[in-house]
C-alpha cells in the first residue's frame, strides 16, 4: 500500500478493510510496532555483546555486532515511520461502514474510539442496507423499519459530527462497473468520494495557567475503559484492545501527571465537514447538536503519588 501510495500509477487508493478487530490491528501496527521493536532489539543487541565475541573464538564467520543491530532499527524504522505518515496523513481518511444492528453498532463505537486514540481520522459513516422508503412503508418491514431507525439515530449520537452516506438495501448484490457506478452516484449525491469530507481536532498540547493538558479526543468511550499513567517521558493510554505510548514535549519532563479525565469536548467535536447542501449527519440532526468526548490529562509542577489511573 505505500509503495503504490508513494506512486504517480494511481489518483486514489481504496483499501476495504478485513472486519472490525483485524483492521485495528493493521492500521495501528505502525505505532505499536514502534515500541516493539526497539524493546526486541535492545534486548539482541544485549545477548550479541555477551555472546558473540564468544563465538568468534569458536567460529570464522562474520558476527553481527552493535553497528549491525542500529543499522536495522535505523532501516525498521524510517520504514515504519513512513507508514505511520501515510495513515495520518491529512489525505487520508477511514470511512466506518455500519449496519443498523446492535452487535455492528458496538463494533462501530468501539472502532471510531481506537481509530482517535492512534489519530486516525474518519471523515464519514456509511449507514449500510438501509431499507428503502417503498419497502419501509410495507406493512411486513414496518417493525424493522422502526428498528433500522433507531440504529441510525444511535449511530448518531455516537458519530454525530461525521456526515452520514445512506447506501439503501439492494435487490441483487452490487456487481460490475455499472451497477458500482449507480451505486456511487446514489451514495455521494454529488460529493466527490475521493474528497475528505470532514475533519476534525488531532492530539493537542496545550497550557493553561499554571498547568499544561494533553487533549485527546476519544469518541465513544467509557471512562471505567480507559486507563491512563505517565510512563518515563510517554503517556499510556489503554483501552481494553488497545494501548498507545504518546511521546511528551520536552516542556513536560520537569512536570507530574496530576489528573486525567473525560469530558463533553466542544460542540460538533471541533469538526468542520465539507458537505453538499441539506446533507444529513450520521443520525440526521442538526450540525453541531453532539459533542465529542475527549479526554484531558493535566500536567502540573507540583508532586503527586498517583501517576497513573482510571479516567
Amino acid at each position: 500500500m505505500e509503495e503504490r501510495a508513494a506512486g504517480e500509477d494511481y489518483d486514489l487508493l481504496v483499501v476495504d478493510c478485513a472486519p472490525t478487530d483485524a483492521a485495528l490491528r493493521l492500521v495501528t501496527f505502525p505505532d505499536v510496532a514502534r515500541g516493539m521493536l526497539r524493546t526486541a532489539l535492545a534486548v539482541l543487541e544485549g545477548v550479541s555483546g555477551v555472546a558473540v565475541p564468544l563465538a568468534r573464538r569458536l567460529v570464522s564467520m562474520p558476527l553481527p555486532d552493535a553497528g549491525v543491530f542500529a543499522e536495522a532499527e535505523a532501516l525498521l524504522l524510517r520504514r515504519l515511520a513512513s507508514l505511520h505518515a501515510r495513515l495520518t496523513a491529512p489525505t487520508t481518511s477511514v470511512r466506518l461502514v455500519v449496519t443498523p444492528e446492535r452487535m455492528v453498532i458496538d463494533e462501530a463505537r468501539r472502532a471510531f474510539t481506537e481509530l482517535s486514540l492512534f489519530e486516525l481520522p474518519c471523515d464519514a459513516v456509511v449507514l449500510n442496507r438501509m431499507l428503502p422508503g417503498a419497502a419501509a412503508g410495507e406493512p411486513f418491514f414496518r417493525e424493522q423499519a422502526r428498528l433500522q431507525e433507531e440504529g441510525r439515530r444511535e449511530v448518531g449520537d455516537l458519530c454525530g459530527p461525521l456526515p452520514g452516506l445512506t447506501a439503501p438495501l439492494k435487490e441483487d448484490e452490487v456487481t460490475g462497473v455499472a451497477s458500482l457506478a449507480r451505486h456511487g452516484r446514489a451514495l455521494f449525491d454529488g460529493a466527490s468520494p475521493a474528497a475528505v469530507l470532514c475533519t476534525g481536532p488531532g492530539v493537542r498540547f496545550q497550557r493553561e495557567g499554571d498547568g499544561r493538558y494533553v487533549r485527546i479526543p476519544l469518541p465513544g468511550a467509557e471512562p471505567g475503559d480507559l486507563h491512563v499513567a505517565a510512563v518515563g517521558n510517554d503517556l499510556v493510554v489503554s483501552t481494553p484492545a488497545r494501548r498507545r505510548a504518546l511521546a511528551l514535549p520536552r516542556s513536560f519532563a520537569p512536570l507530574t501527571l496530576a489528573s486525567a479525565r473525560l469530558d463533553g469536548g466542544v460542540p460538533g467535536g471541533g469538526r468542520t465537514a465539507t458537505r453538499r447542501p441539506g446533507a444529513r449527519q450520521a443520525g440526521g440532526g442538526a450540525e453541531g447538536a453532539a459533542k465529542a468526548l475527549q479526554l484531558s490529562a493535566r500536567w502540573s509542577a507540583r508532586r503527586h503519588r498517583r501517576t497513573g489511573g482510571r479516567a
